[in-house]
């Protein structure tokens, strides 16, 4: 019967604190919620996490980019 022989974890080598995540999120989607930017920003304090973690820089999600591009990069990232 097979066993687990082992466990481990790892975290991408980008940490995003929920006040980077917030001022992100308002500068990339800032114009969709123009009128109540707050309803936006309270996304990210009511999931209490405090800082998330991408295989990417936080700036790379800022261009456009097709969908092969992404999946191909992250996966490349790890």
């Amino acid at each position: 019967m097979p066993k687990i022989q082992a466990v481990g974890t790892a975290l991408p080598r980008y940490k995003v604190s929920r006040e980077e995540s917030k001022a992100f999120a308002l500068n990339l989607y800032g114009e969709v919620y123009k009128g109540d930017p707050d309803r936006l920003l309270a996304i990210y304090d009511h999931t209490a996490i405090d800082s998330r973690y991408f295989c990417v820089p936080a700036e790379w999600f800022a261009s456009s980019k097709s969908f092969e591009v992404k999946i191909i990069s992250t996966l490349k990232k790890g």
